[in-house]
């Protein structure tokens, strides 16, 4: 493997805020969208100087736009590429739980819309075959540090969101397959088939389009 090109980015003007970097995509017209965080990245997920970021490259690496939601607690931990210039962020944030941003390639936002409050943890999410949106994750979440001990009694349900480009709720499914203290900080990907079947690689998880669990 051959290293092509490589870029430096600085998003303040002080040079010292850090970056974390959690989900990156190649959008079709061959440009690069961003999300992660801004601030201290050692520290419990949620803190004081930590906020979500997304930026967009053209396809020679330069920055077409970034937004930097300061105010708001938390990380950007999925992009998406919907239809006509459109993408989705999905995010989680203290008190809000998931959310999901949709911005354009000119970084207009249309709207952030919050689900599942206060402390449910996005993992993932994909485009459906429909344009819709689908996001997996955990009913909630931890605000300590890594690897601290968890409370026996935490054992969050997994949750299935369906929502349309409008922000609109279609379906809200939660799936009691957790299983263990802690689970809910593991790693959670799905995948989404042409006729709606969606599989996780967490618990062998298969669901039909319209909520049942398969198997």
């Amino acid at each position: 493997m051959n290293f092509i090109d490589g870029r430096k980015y600085q998003f303040d003007g002080n040079g010292f805020v850090k970056f974390g970097g959690k989900d990156i995509i190649e959008t079709r017209s061959g440009k690069i969208l961003i999300g992660g965080r801004m601030g201290n990245l050692v520290a419990p997920y949620y803190v004081n100087d930590a906020y979500p970021l997304v930026f967009m490259t053209d396809t020679n690496l330069g920055v077409q736009f970034s937004q930097k939601l300061y105010g708001l607690k938390g990380c950007v931990d999925v992009v998406l590429e919907g239809d006509s210039g459109v993408f989705y962020a999905g995010l989680n944030l203290e008190v809000a739980g998931t959310c999901l941003m949709e911005c354009h390639e000119n970084g207009q936002i249309d709207w952030i819309k919050s689900y599942i409050r206060p402390k449910s943890y996005l993992h993932d999410g994909r485009i459906g075959p429909d344009g819709s949106i689908y996001l997996l994750g955990f009913t909630d979440s931890v605000l300590t540090q890594p690897g601290s001990a968890r409370p026996t009694s935490f054992d969050p349900a997994v949750y299935l969101l369906k929502i349309d480009t409008g922000g609109i709720v279609q379906f809200c499914k939660t799936y009691d397959v957790a299983s263990g203290p802690g689970v809910a900080i593991n790693a959670t990907n799905m995948e989404v088939t042409n006729d709606g079947i969606l599989y996780s690689l967490f618990r062998a998880l298969v669901v039909q389009d319209k909520m049942p669990l398969l198997w």
